[in-house]
């Protein structure tokens, strides 16, 4: 809009002065003048770029039982998960998980799941690239696949803290090499990573409640349209939800043949042509053209050949560790013993989440986030068949995390973990204690603007927590 267009014209001279004084401000840095001005440009295009995206093992042990293919999906997507983090311990029932009246039953998981083991090899630490927020793929260093609307931002703000203390601490960097950023996995080339050199780690939730977050924040908060069951519906069921966490996380390219896999879909449904198929579809419902667009979509990335269960097994051997968002304490006590970490390195603070405010546009820098809630009419529609086999390769691959998070605990032993898992809670209060009131990051509690010289983050609305938990005596 043109609107916008003037208020990027007027903010940009600004914004890069505000940074840029607050990098003088900071020589310990050690930037030159050149660097501070490179730097705070490179701050501000991300910072922009990220606000206009709003409106849009060494040792492996895999498990594929015979009786894995085909797979049948049965879980249940109207779940409260309100809180974004847990407040007290789950309970563990053979495969289902108790939490705050929610139940995720994966004990029926019969597909792939993976026991990550220790990283063997000396701490990953290279010399990190001016800047924070980089777009480049890198073959080593601590390696953060971030999706959207998973808790990413708290676990960014681990990965910062850690970068920055262990390169200034032990290698005499400012920070280690480093991707925190949103991005697809291919996108990153991690597939071309040394694996001796770098750690690979994602984190994901549960799938229903992760897209109707993502749908709240861009589209109801940023997007500023009402909330109705008829919209979100709409936006649910966009095909960009379907194999979400497969398009996202997936570091490989597949062997692609569009006109035989067209061929076989249509013969699937009894036609003899693709066109044929498409042909019935412009009189069909509009069910049976998203069930087509699905298979499209796979077809395009994955091949006709490659099976969810195949997806699964390959982002599992391609990554160090996937965390999952409600279990967020265990996979960080996970992720401390896998990675030889301290409790002190991997202590949070509650991030943004709804309810609280974001980045937003130059001429409306600050959005509230509205809260997702579900009405009667919501929880019938996601507990539904169409939804279900919407989400169900989703909720397939959140059921092998669960399951591969349950073994990785095995195999660190179950006493000593939970012993950490103990120490970390308590170093949690306090963390909440020290930070309380503490942590300025871009918007106030109230919704004004907080230019970045008076932040507490490393950069734009990340790690904003990092000197009030570096102050705790852990």
């Amino acid at each position: 809009r043109k609107e916008s267009t003037m208020a990027t014209k007027r903010i940009l001279p600004q914004q890069i002065t505000k940074i840029a004084t607050d990098l003088a401000r900071r020589p310990q840095r050690g930037l030159t003048v050149c660097n501070v001005v490179l730097v705070s440009i490179t701050s501000v295009i991300t910072w922009l770029f990220s606000s206009y995206l709003h409106g849009f093992i060494s040792l492996i042990a895999i498990d594929t039982p015979e009786n894995a293919l085909p797979f049948k999906v049965s879980h249940r997507s109207n779940i409260p998960w309100k809180q974004a983090f847990l407040d007290k311990p789950i309970e563990m029932q053979k495969g289902v998980i108790v939490q705050n009246g929610g139940v995720v039953d994966y004990s029926d998981y019969t597909g792939p799941s993976k026991m990550f083991t220790k990283f063997e090899y000396p701490f990953p630490c290279f010399e990190g690239e001016k800047g924070l927020m980089k777009l480049s793929p890198s073959d080593r260093g601590i390696l953060f696949h971030r999706p959207m609307k998973t808790g990413s931002t708290t676990l960014t703000g681990i990965v910062l803290r850690l970068v920055h203390n262990r390169g200034q601490q032990q290698y005499g960097y400012d920070k280690c090499k480093h991707r925190s950023i949103h991005g697809t996995g291919l996108k990153f080339e991690f597939a071309k990573r040394d694996k001796t050199k770098s750690f690979l780690f994602s984190i994901i939730r549960e799938p229903s409640s992760r897209a109707l977050s993502q749908v709240f924040h861009f589209q109801i908060s940023v997007g500023q349209n009402e909330p109705t069951d008829g919209y979100l519906k709409e936006q649910l069921l966009q095909v960009s939800n379907y194999e979400h966490y497969f398009t996202d996380l997936g570091t490989r390219n597949y062997t692609i043949d569009i006109a035989r896999d067209q061929r076989k879909l249509a013969q699937g449904y009894g036609y003899k042509s693709i066109s044929e198929y498409k042909a019935a579809l412009v009189k069909g419902s509009p069910a049976e053209n998203r069930k087509y667009q699905r298979a499209l979509k796979h077809f395009r990335k994955f091949g006709g050949d490659t099976s969810e269960h195949d997806l699964i097994r390959d982002i599992l051997e391609d990554y160090d560790l996937i965390l999952i968002m409600e279990r967020m304490d265990e996979s960080l006590v996970a992720f401390q013993m896998l990675f030889n970490l301290t409790t002190k390195e991997t202590l949070y603070t509650r991030a943004r989440s709804g309810g609280s405010w974001s980045n937003g546009f130059p001429d409306r820098p600050c959005v509230y986030i509205r809260p997702s809630f579900k009405s009667p009419g919501m929880k019938k529609f996601l507990a539904s068949d169409e939804w279900q086999s919407h989400i169900a390769p989703d909720v397939e691959f959140y059921k092998a995390a669960h399951k591969s998070l349950d073994r990785t605990i095995e195999y660190l032993g179950r006493e000593e973990f939970n012993e950490k898992l103990t120490v970390f809670r308590e170093g949690l209060k306090l963390a909440a204690k020290n930070c309380e009131g503490r942590i300025r990051s871009m918007c106030s509690t109230g919704g004004a603007k907080i230019f970045p010289v008076n932040t507490t983050c490393y950069f734009w609305a990340e790690g904003c927590d990092h000197d009030c938990i570096d102050e705790i005596d852990l």
